[in-house]
């Protein structure tokens, strides 16, 4: 097992980020732009509870608006992408990727840096994945078609995202970040085989550029991938990150041996007004695969700001 779950086994480590934001009384908009802000609530998250590590998903908005999508920006929800930046897969294959170091990164970068100099864990990112950013800036609908009627310009396209990608990560292990967790949802859109194809192949590529001894990188899929779990396993990410539609035990046992596995407490138990489905979940989760070394209790995806404390607090 990879040196950042040595650290994180045993300790519940959900993707809590917005919380904190939500805490202080912060604006989502404001804080996602100031690299102050960002960096004080990593630090809160590593100083002051008790989870494995400290994570901040990216929520598929920074690498979309990096390449000139449209983002609406609120006070208390995830950023959202209003439209497909270009539908004509000929005209989005010849775009050029922005600099890794653009204005919508950069304070991202800033606050891992700043964060990174007092912490205590690990310390994890967050990071579109190829497939599903491709899909965000073509449409996602328009991008799985385009996969099986104009291969070439897809793989193109991905080319060029994926040489962003592994840019972008080597900022943040630059600065100080111990993990990258790639979010690559869109994939259950297509077949294991296309997926192989048109997502594995580039995130291998990632995961070649980037991973090492210090660094690890988490493959996070928060959606309904049990038919396409045996191809993502061909990965040779250190750790896998999964949502509540994947049978933990079954993913326990097709798992690579020395990988890590993480999930996959519903996010949606978090918005509720009471505890009762929490608590069994956790219990559950517990009872199920406390033993497993391997295994670490997190949230199935990034946890929304607008939680109830009181299903919070269960968490420590």
């Amino acid at each position: 097992m990879h040196a950042v779950f040595e650290k994180i086994a045993g300790r519940i480590t959900p993707l809590y980020f917005f919380q904190v934001v939500r805490a202080r009384g912060l604006s989502v908009q404001e804080t996602l732009s100031n690299a102050s802000v960002m960096a004080d609530i990593l630090k809160e998250i590593d100083h002051e509870k008790p989870f494995g590590a400290t994570i901040r998903m990216s929520e598929l908005w920074c690498e979309a608006k990096a390449f000139g999508a449209e983002i609406l920006m609120s006070d208390d929800e995830f950023p959202i992408t209003m439209k497909a930046l270009e539908k004509k897969i000929e005209i989005i294959s010849e775009m050029e990727a922005p600099s890794a170091y653009n204005e919508i990164m950069i304070p991202m970068y800033e606050s891992v840096a700043e964060a990174a100099k007092e912490k205590t864990k690990p310390l994890i990112v967050g990071a579109t994945g190829p497939f599903t950013l491709a899909g965000i800036l073509n449409d996602s609908m328009k991008f799985s078609v385009n996969c099986k009627r104009k291969p070439e310009l897809a793989e193109k396209f991905l080319a060029t995202i994926t040489a962003y990608l592994i840019e972008e990560i080597k900022a943040y292990k630059e600065a100080g970040a111990d993990a990258v967790m790639i979010a690559e949802p869109s994939v259950c859109m297509i077949p294991p085989a296309l997926m192989e194809e048109f997502s594995n192949a580039y995130i291998q590529e990632i995961i070649d550029a980037v991973q090492d001894e210090d660094f690890a990188v988490i493959y996070h899929n928060c959606g309904p991938v049990m038919p396409h779990l045996e191809s993502i396993y061909k990965l040779g990410a250190a750790g896998f990150h999964f949502g509540s539609e994947v049978f933990l035990r079954k993913a326990l046992e097709l798992k690579p041996e020395n990988a890590a596995l993480m999930g996959n407490i519903e996010p949606q138990y978090f918005l509720l007004q009471d505890t009762e489905m929490l608590s069994i979940a956790l219990e559950d989760w517990k009872a199920t695969y406390g033993a497993q070394v391997d295994c670490i209790l997190s949230t199935g995806c990034d946890l929304s700001p607008k939680s109830t404390k009181i299903t919070l607090d269960m968490l420590g």
